[in-house]
């Protein structure tokens, strides 16, 4: 078929009455060749269409059916963005929540260094009363090898402090390492704020805030 007699086809199509009262499709045939009608075959959905006014120009135009592959791939795409937005709008929240927090690099590290400090003086406190718990533990053993030389049955009460003070010094050794790996978290979140208030400050100078 020739450019002419495609022309003249598509002409009576655009001036047949059933056209003139309805809507006009412009679409491609599994040959690659433009056709025109008033209803779209099943078998060419699939490859797009265009509507056409009664005067012949483009209203509206569909697109072409998706293979698996490219769905897929529009399916992958739709969901990094997506999460890209998500991740961007975490930012800013986590950007201005710590700007209500912190009003310079300074106060955060002065804060930071409170915290330490408590921590060790807490691992001190903790350390102090191990000692003194080993010292009456020691007190104590010592009474009862004296006791042990004159009378083989040493009181019940004896066994039960050392007892005690053995089940104290566990729990304080329990609170220094506990305290420990406070620091050592202390640390790291404190980096993690200070770089985090250093990009805040930077996205609030550039920003109106």
């Amino acid at each position: 078929m020739n450019k002419y007699t495609l022309l003249f086809s598509a002409l009576v199509v655009l001036t047949s009455p059933n056209v003139l009262a309805g809507k006009l499709y412009k679409w491609i045939d599994e040959d690659g060749k433009v056709r025109y009608s008033d209803q779209v075959p099943g078998e060419a959905v699939k490859r797009g269409r265009k509507e056409l006014s009664d005067q012949g120009t483009v209203v509206g135009e569909q697109g072409r059916a998706l293979t698996p592959e490219e769905k897929i791939e529009r399916n992958r795409k739709l969901a990094e963005e997506r999460l890209k937005s998500t991740q961007q709008n975490e930012r800013l929240t986590a950007y201005k929540e710590i700007l209500k927090l912190y009003s310079d690099i300074q106060f955060l590290d002065n804060a930071y260094k409170v915290r330490l400090d408590a921590l060790d003086l807490a691992i001190s406190l903790s350390e102090d009363r191990i000692k003194s718990m080993t010292k009456n533990r020691e007190d104590i053993i010592k009474r009862v090898l004296v006791i042990e030389k004159s009378n083989p049955r040493v009181p019940l009460k004896f066994y039960k402090e050392i007892e005690k003070l053995d089940n104290g010094i566990m729990e304080q050794k329990k609170i220094i390492d506990e305290k420990k790996q406070e620091i050592i978290d202390t640390k790291n979140h404190h980096q993690e704020k200070r770089s985090l208030l250093i990009e805040a400050k930077k996205w609030a100078d550039e920003n109106i805030y």
